[in-house]
């Protein structure tokens, strides 16, 4: 038997993830998959690389897009630290507190499964707050890009 663990077990379950994602995501509730590949996209990938994590594991595009979503940010002055590796933080930390909260349509039909459109992420004590709210497309894209340059990184 081998015996999987670090590194290796971090590529094993971010493929493996990924894999579930693909296969799960056009269910009736893709949204919730979604956010259950978080545990695997970013949550363990983040606690295992540390330091580790840069701007450059995912398109610079993307990461200026979620940073556009970012509502509050008072963790660091006199200007925010909104780098890749402070909204992986903030986000893991959101998500393990249950300080996430999901916007979904307004009018369901009896019987039937409301939309979610986007989740708000909070995070903080105090004066020191953290708030990004993200489309679910926008979501789905940063996690991929994050869990590939996380591969990538690891390969």
């Amino acid at each position: 038997m081998m015996v999987r663990n670090g590194i290796g077990f971090i590529k094993d379950y971010i493929f493996r993830t990924k894999e579930n994602y693909k296969n799960l995501k056009n269910g009736p509730y893709e949204v919730t998959q979604l956010i259950n590949s978080m545990v695997g996209f970013l949550i363990l990938p983040k606690e295992a690389l540390n330091g580790k994590i840069t701007d450059t594991l995912i398109q610079k595009s993307t990461l200026l897009e979620v940073q556009k979503c970012i509502r509050l940010n008072t963790y660091s002055k006199p200007m925010p630290n909104d780098n890749l590796e402070q909204i992986c933080r903030h986000m893991r930390n959101a998500v393990a507190h249950n300080r996430i909260t999901f916007h979904a349509e307004d009018n369901v039909v009896a019987g039937s499964v409301a939309q979610i459109y986007s989740i708000t992420f909070k995070d903080g004590y105090g004066a020191q707050k953290f708030e990004m709210t993200l489309e679910v497309d926008l979501l789905e894209k940063f996690l991929l890009e994050f869990a590939d340059g996380i591969l990538a990184q690891i390969y």
